[in-house]
């Protein structure tokens, strides 16, 4: 399936949902937007087209805010790490930052399997600034700081992405990544504001503890309520239909706390995602571009143990592949 396809379906995705619970919300609150989308003399058509846009425009900019987010190294934001700490986390066993989150050093004497192979690197490759690169990253117990990590991504980066393969493995996990970052930058306004709406619906519901009864008539429609409540010793009835005193029969704190619940959970399953999906990624770039140098190092150590030619050598290669 064609990546942009993906990442245009991604986007829709994150835009219907928040549309979706925004349109929930205000249900329960009985907001205007309910009759807004009541209006007849809007076609069709146009209302499909108002909905895929704002679907599309909520999608892309939730996704251009949460990538701004990721890369702010100072920025806290609950559940997830910027996109230079997980750069870190990969490379390093057990690091500790600095209150800037700069530099960090890494406590453990053992190190990490890229870390490893690296170093594996630093007697055999001829890329002087690669090693420097190396040391500064891969040795235990000395400041190092995370801009030395992202300049080897970089590195490590425009490489890999140079390999056809590589590059459309790389971009469906960057997909993931995007998605579930931008899942994570609507849930969490959302649990926020679900759980504002249920402290002030719960708040309400105990000023009114006067309340003898409040029945629902389940004959009438979802927009009526019958209420009865004591006042001064006398039982009253209050019956009316206007959207300013009207409560849905859905306007619970229980509704609303289970999808406080559930966008909390939702929130935190796509931080997870993002935070797991970034790691992956990460570890493949170094990976890739490792064995890479490896493949590099191996193949010019066989050209100068031969007085052949490099050609020959790769038609000797290719004839005893066949």
């Amino acid at each position: 399936m064609d990546l942009e396809f993906i990442k245009v379906g991604q986007i829709f995705a994150v835009g219907t949902i928040f549309i979706f619970f925004i349109l929930n919300l205000d249900k329960l609150i009985g907001g205007p937007i309910s009759e807004i989308t009541k209006i007849n003399s809007l076609s069709h058509p146009i209302k499909s087209s108002l909905f895929f846009s704002t679907a599309f425009s909520i999608g892309l900019i939730s996704n251009i805010i949460s990538n701004d987010i990721v890369s702010e190294d100072n920025l806290y934001v609950p559940f997830i790490k910027s996109e230079s700490e997980i750069r870190v986390l990969t490379i390093a066993k057990k690091p500790e930052f600095t209150e800037k989150n700069e530099s960090f050093i890494n406590n453990s004497d053992e190190q990490t399997s890229i870390c490893t192979d690296f170093n594996s690197l630093l007697e055999t490759s001829k890329d002087e600034k690669l090693k420097v690169q190396i040391c500064s990253v891969c040795t235990p117990k000395i400041p190092t700081k995370t801009s030395d990590v992202s300049s080897l991504y970089f590195k490590s980066k425009n490489f890999v992405y140079s390999i056809k393969n590589y590059y459309d493995e790389l971009e469906q996990i960057h997909d993931r990544i995007e998605f579930s970052r931008s899942l994570y930058i609507i849930f969490l306004p959302l649990t926020l504001v679900y759980f504002f709406v249920f402290v002030i619906t719960l708040i309400k519901l105990i000023l009114v503890r006067k309340t003898k009864d409040i029945l629902f008539d389940t004959t009438l429609t979802t927009n009526t309520l019958v209420k009865i409540y004591q006042a001064d010793g006398v039982k009253i009835n209050k019956y009316e239909e206007t959207r300013r005193v009207r409560i849905e029969k859905n306007q619970s704190p229980i509704s609303t706390l289970i999808i406080t619940i559930l966008l909390f959970l939702a929130t935190y399953m796509s931080s997870h995602a993002f935070n797991h999906e970034s790691k992956s990624f990460y570890k493949r770039v170094f990976g890739y571009y490792i064995s890479w140098m490896s493949d590099q190092v191996i193949h010019s150590t066989n050209i100068s143990n031969t007085n052949e030619s490099p050609i020959k050598i790769e038609i000797n290669q290719r004839r005893a592949s066949e």
